[in-house]
């Protein structure tokens, strides 16, 4: 077979080539070195802002994601100096949950789901280690499985960004 870098059987990447997108017209997408997260409840990665400022998308495999982001530049600039590598995972203290209301967005992705997001904004990623509940049964604990990969789109405003 066809040797691949990728960890994945089919990257984001050919996943939308397949659905009719034309991803070679793009300025950069990097499915070779995409990150694969696997962790359990509570666990998740600190708030930051990406080196490379390109997008992000992913998808969940396993258990639920709690994402954060905050708005572009300023926004991101003041919470990445008060909370830079903090987990928002429970308990949250008081500092946190207002950092949170202040977010542009916060979202949960279940199984199943894809996310897009500006890697350019600072963002913060939490493990939520439970199924959904199902047929009256409480929700089960569960890893948390996903992946992403980065790409810089047509958009002007993403060179820019990039620039």
């Amino acid at each position: 077979g066809k040797r691949r870098k990728s960890t994945m059987l089919t990257t984001l990447r050919e996943r939308a080539e397949l659905l009719g997108l034309q991803v070679e017209n793009f300025l950069h997408w990097d499915d070779y070195s995409e990150g694969f997260f696997v962790g359990a409840n509570n666990s998740g990665y600190g708030l930051h802002v990406d080196c490379v400022p390109s997008s992000n998308v992913g998808s969940v495999f396993a258990g639920h994601k709690l994402l954060a982001i905050w708005g572009f530049q300023e926004e991101s600039r003041k919470i990445k100096k008060m909370h830079s590598r903090e987990l928002f995972v429970a308990p949250l203290n008081q500092p946190q949950v207002r950092a949170l209301e202040r977010a542009c967005a916060v979202a949960i992705a279940p199984p199943g789901s894809i996310y897009i997001f500006s890697g350019a904004v600072a963002h913060a990623v939490a493990n939520v280690g439970f199924t959904a509940p199902s047929d009256g049964c409480p929700p089960r604990p569960s890893i948390v499985a996903s992946s992403y990969e980065a790409f810089v789109g047509l958009h002007p405003q993403h060179l820019e960004v990039l620039m």
